[in-house]
């Protein structure tokens, strides 16, 4: 089992590539068919302001992958 200093130091690491303010990864877009068209970086977080629901880029192939976020 990962201990959680082990998963905090992936978290960072891995999905945030080593940044330690996850917030400079923030953005917006107007809609969730923008989420593709610029490149992203994988860890970032989008919030499509005409849905009001926020994305986590998983997988920066092609358009993206992009989970909802529940928050």
């Amino acid at each position: 089992m990962a201990t959680p200093g082990n998963l905090r130091k992936n978290l960072k690491d891995k999905v945030f590539r080593g940044r330690n303010n996850p917030l400079s990864t923030l953005s917006v877009t107007s809609t969730g068919t923008g989420l593709g068209s610029v490149n992203y970086v994988l860890g970032q977080m989008v919030l499509d302001s005409s849905a009001g629901d926020w994305f986590l880029c998983t997988a920066t192939a092609a358009a993206g992958t992009w989970v909802q976020i529940n928050a």
